[in-house]
């Protein structure tokens, strides 16, 4: 439920609060920040919402973990922090929490609320940004947080996890080192340095409305606005299928949905199953283990190529933008506990190498498309075949 007592300002300010019954409109018209309800709750949160979308569509809600009852808040600037506060209690609610001497909030048209000095606008203190939420839909009751979460994992090589409480629950395609991969309706960007690493997406038609949202069952789910049918259409999703589930296979494997005998998961080159009983009685596995009786260090080992695939989990990885292919092998074959490699055109000059150590884990086959990851084995593997497909059966184990 909304109230559409529109300010006509895009800002708040010292001596210009914002009340119950008023919103904030960006300036275009693209967002509105305002007091609201969701459907069948009387608690009263301050959110930013799609302003030229008739179904009503959360996307950023300041208390989400302290909700109030009434109609008595008010958003304003106090001491250079932005204030949610009860009027009549005049309890505070909810605060950017800065040190800052004067300050103004402004909702911007990418949907970002930000607070910056009065006197150097230039000066960014706080922003809506980096304090996301999960896009509440129109029939959330309650939109405090939930168990799933979406993170720039910034170990080894930086890649996009969605959470279960703290268990990987899904993972994006490292695609890090690229810098921006495109489709035909977006282009996605990840931006890191030795300090800040955050992932984008920008629409292509600065006409289109999109948005993403976890929902509760664990959907990640990337949305379009249809002004015709006056309603959101999904472009994409994830996890898509079981092979999508972070690590359904276990580790050292390669997920292949509905693969031969109707089976989805092998063991990559030099690996067998921890359990062959649990394999042959088709029950609970644990994944696969490096070969009995196999030496993989200094002793004529090499690597088997697995074509086509999403590349392992990265967090345990190496990532060199300088080196060659040539030299990305050398590196990992040097070091006995380097376990695979993958070398693509990171820098646009024909270098890059991104190396894992341990075990290699939620790896699973395109139908079109992917990485070729290069899986080392010792001699007596590597004299059986050079290159091997995933879709080659060498051991097989089933859900």
């Amino acid at each position: 439920m909304l109230f559409r007592l529109c300010i006509a300002l895009d800002t708040v300010t010292l001596n210009q609060p914002m009340k119950d019954g008023e919103i904030l409109v960006s300036q275009n018209q693209k967002f509105a920040l305002g007091f609201f309800s969701p459907e069948n709750s009387s608690y009263r949160y301050v959110g930013i919402w799609f302003n030229q979308v008739s179904e009503q569509t959360v996307v950023w809600v300041a208390n989400r973990e302290n909700p109030f009852n009434g109609s008595t808040g008010v958003l304003s600037i106090q001491a250079g922090n932005l204030v949610l506060f009860d009027g009549i209690r005049n309890i505070i609610l909810w605060s950017t929490n800065i040190s800052s001497n004067e300050s103004r909030a402004q909702l911007l048209d990418s949907g970002n609320l930000v607070l910056t000095d009065e006197y150097n606008r230039s000066k960014l203190l706080w922003q809506s940004f980096d304090y996301l939420t999960d896009i509440i839909l129109p029939s959330s009751i309650d939109p405090s947080p939930g168990y799933y979460s979406v993170e720039e994992d910034p170990a080894g090589s930086p890649q996009t996890i969605l959470y279960n409480g703290t268990a990987k629950y899904w993972r994006n395609v490292p695609w890090a080192w690229l810098s921006s991969k495109e489709n035909n309706a977006y282009i996605y960007t990840m931006n890191y340095t030795r300090d800040v690493i955050y992932g984008s997406y920008n629409v292509k038609d600065p006409t289109m409305i999109s948005r993403a949202v976890i929902e509760n069952s664990g959907k990640f789910r990337q949305l379009t606005w249809h002004q015709d049918n006056k309603e959101w259409n999904e472009d994409w999703s994830a996890p898509s299928d079981r092979c999508d589930q972070y690590g359904h296979c276990g580790p050292n494997s390669n997920c292949i949905l509905q693969s031969v005998n109707g089976l989805d998961c092998t063991c990559l080159p030099g690996f067998e199953p921890k359990s062959p009983t649990d394999y042959y009685l088709r029950a609970r596995w644990g994944g696969c283990a490096r070969k009995r009786n196999e030496s993989t260090c200094r002793n004529g080992q090499g690597f088997l190529t697995v074509s086509g695939v999403k590349l392992p989990d990265t967090s345990m990885a190496r990532l060199n933008m300088s080196l060659s292919s040539t030299e990305c092998e050398q590196n990992c074959l040097k070091d006995c506990s380097c376990t695979g490699y993958t070398s693509t055109n990171m820098d646009g000059n024909g270098n890059g190498c991104l190396t894992w150590f341990g075990d290699l884990w939620d790896t699973r086959q395109y139908s079109d498309d992917g990485f070729d990851l290069r899986v080392r084995v010792d001699h007596i593997e590597l004299g059986t075949l050079i290159t091997v497909s995933s879709h080659i059966s060498l051991a097989h184990f089933a859900l």
